[in-house]
C-alpha cells in the first residue's frame, strides 16, 4: 500500500488553519506534516520552501476574502443593506475567514509585504462599501465616513471588551447598523433601504403588523373580493422570484425549515406543488431527489425554467382541479406556502393523498393561524377567529403590482381536513429561523427576543 499523500491544498488549509491559531511563527513544516499524519517530504512536492507556502496561503486567504466573497454577494442579490450584511457575514463572523484576517492583520504589523496585501483587500471591501452605500446615499464626502465607520466597527467589535449598559453587543450592533445603513428622518436624501421582507406580509414583529395591515382587505366567508386571478402571479414573476431568493421570511426561515423536515431524500419521487419559481424544487434535486414541480402560474414556472434548465419536470396545474398523475406516483409532496390561496382544502388534499403512495409524505407550510389573528387585532381590526375569511392583499414587486388572494382558517380546521382526507399529522412545527439571520437582517428581528417569530405553520403528514 502507497504512503498517504497530502494535496497542495491540503498544506494550504493546513498552515491557514496555523496561522490562525498561532500566527505565522507557528506555520512549521515539520507541527504541519505532524498534523496531517505524513512526512515533510512530500511538502517539497509542492513548494520550494516555507515563504513559499506564506504565499500561498496568502493568495488563498485574498481570494477567498475578496474575489470568492463578492461573487457570492453578487450572485445571491439582494438590496444594498442585505448585500453588506452578507459580506460582513461571510467574512467577519464565521469561524474560517475571521481568525485567519486577524492574524493576517497582527502579522501585517511587523511584515511590510503582508501589509500591503492586506491594504490591497481592504481597498477592495472599502470599493464595495461605497458602491453599496453609493446607491442611496449621494454626498461623497458621507459615502465615505459611512463606509469608513462601517468597516471600523465590523473589524473593531472583535477587540472590544467593553459591556454595554445591559444590552448585549448584538443588539448595539443592530442600532449602528441602522445608523448606517437605513433612512432616518434627521437623514434628508436617504432611500429607503429596509428590504422588502420587512414590508411584506409574514414577519409579526409589532412594526411589520403596520405595514402589513396598510395593503391588506378582510373579507368574511360570504363575501370574495373582487376575483384576484388565480394566476396573478404572473404579473409579478420577476419581482418577487428576486425577493424570494433572499428575503428573511423565504431565505432564511420558511425554506430551510421545510428542508430541515424533508431530511434525506436521496433517490426519493417529490411533488412539489406550487413550486413558483424553483428554488425548494432545486435545493431538493440537489439533495439527491427526484423531482417534478406544478404550478397555477405559467410566469413563475417560465422563471423556473430559467433557474432549473429545459429538462426539469415543470407543469402547469391547479390544485384546485385534478392532477395529471396516476395514483400512488410520489413519495412526499412539499406544498410550500401554498394551501392558503385555497378556499376549500378538501378536494385539493384529496388530489395529493391519491398521488402519494402509501405511508408517503406531505410536508406543509401555510400562514400562521395565530400570527394572521394578531396582525389584524393590531390593527384595530375584529377578524371571527373560527371562521374561514378571505383576505386580499395588493404586492408590488419589480414595478409590478397584483392582487392576490388568500383564505385564513383556524388551527382545528386545518387539522380537520388532514384527517378528513386521510392523513395522520406526524409533525406540527413553529421552527426557529436560522442562526446567520440574526447578522443579515438586525433591525427586523430587533424585537424578536428569541429565535423564534409567528409567520408560518408547518405540518409533517403521513398518507393512510
Amino acid at each position: 500500500m502507497g504512503a498517504v499523500r497530502t494535496t497542495r491544498e491540503g498544506w494550504i488549509e493546513e498552515g491557514l488553519r496555523a496561522l490562525a491559531a498561532g500566527g505565522p511563527d507557528a506555520v512549521r513544516v515539520e507541527a504541519l506534516a505532524k498534523r496531517l499524519g505524513v512526512t515533510k517530504g512530500g511538502f517539497y512536492g509542492y513548494f520550494a520552501d516555507r515563504e513559499a507556502l506564506l504565499e500561498a496561503m496568502l493568495d488563498t486567504w485574498e481570494r477567498e476574502s475578496t474575489d470568492e466573497v463578492i461573487e457570492r454577494v453578487e450572485r445571491e442579490g439582494g438590496d444594498p443593506k442585505t448585500k453588506i450584511r452578507r459580506a460582513g457575514v461571510l467574512t467577519f463572523s464565521g469561524d474560517r475567514l475571521l481568525p485567519i484576517d486577524l492574524a493576517v492583520r497582527d502579522w501585517a504589523r511587523r511584515d511590510e509585504g503582508v501589509a500591503e496585501r492586506l491594504r490591497r483587500v481592504d481597498d477592495r471591501r472599502m470599493a464595495l462599501l461605497r458602491e453599496m452605500i453609493g446607491s442611496f446615499c449621494s454626498d461623497p464626502e458621507e459615502v465615505e465616513a459611512r463606509s469608513l465607520l462601517a468597516f471600523c466597527v465590523a473589524i473593531g467589535a472583535h477587540f472590544l471588551a467593553a459591556d454595554h449598559g445591559g444590552r448585549t453587543r448584538a443588539q448595539v450592533l443592530a442600532r449602528v447598523a441602522g445608523l448606517l445603513l437605513d433612512k432616518a428622518e434627521d437623514q434628508p436624501g436617504l432611500a429607503d433601504v429596509r428590504p422588502a421582507a420587512a414590508k411584506q406580509p409574514y414577519l409579526c414583529a409589532p412594526h411589520d403588523m403596520r405595514a402589513k395591515m396598510a395593503h391588506m382587505t378582510i373579507m368574511p366567508e360570504n363575501r370574495v373580493a373582487d376575483s384576484p386571478e388565480s394566476n396573478a402571479y404572473d404579473a409579478i414573476a420577476e419581482g418577487y422570484t428576486a425577493e424570494n431568493e433572499t428575503s428573511l421570511v423565504n431565505a432564511y426561515y420558511e425554506r430551510p425549515a421545510m428542508l430541515e423536515l424533508a431530511g434525506d431524500v436521496t433517490g426519493r419521487r417529490i411533488l412539489d406543488a406550487g413550486c413558483g419559481s424553483g428554488p425548494l424544487f432545486a435545493e431538493l434535486r440537489d439533495r439527491g431527489a427526484v423531482v417534478t414541480g406544478i404550478d397555477a402560474s405559467a410566469g413563475m414556472l417560465e422563471m423556473a425554467r430559467r433557474r432549473l434548465g429545459a429538462d426539469a419536470d415543470l407543469r402547469v396545474a391547479d390544485l384546485a382541479d385534478p392532477l395529471p398523475f396516476p395514483d400512488d406516483t410520489f413519495d412526499d409532496v412539499v406544498a410550500s406556502l401554498v394551501l392558503h390561496y385555497l378556499k376549500d382544502w378538501g378536494p385539493a388534499l384529496g388530489e395529493l393523498r391519491r398521488v402519494l403512495r402509501p405511508g408517503g409524505r406531505l410536508l406543509v407550510s401555510v400562514d400562521h393561524p395565530f400570527a394572521i389573528t394578531l396582525t389584524q387585532h393590531k390593527a384595530g381590526e375584529r377578524p371571527a377567529y373560527f371562521g374561514t375569511r378571505n383576505r386580499v392583499e395588493e404586492w408590488t414587486m419589480g414595478g409590478q403590482t397584483s392582487r392576490l388572494s388568500f383564505w385564513d382558517r383556524p388551527l382545528h380546521a386545518m387539522t380537520e381536513a388532514f384527517t378528513t382526507a386521510g392523513f395522520r399529522i406526524g409533525v406540527i412545527s413553529e421552527p426557529p429561523y436560522v442562526p446567520e439571520a440574526r447578522e443579515l437582517f438586525p433591525e427586523e428581528l430587533r424585537e424578536i427576543t428569541g429565535a423564534r417569530f409567528l409567520s408560518f405553520l408547518f405540518f409533517v403528514l403521513e398518507a393512510g
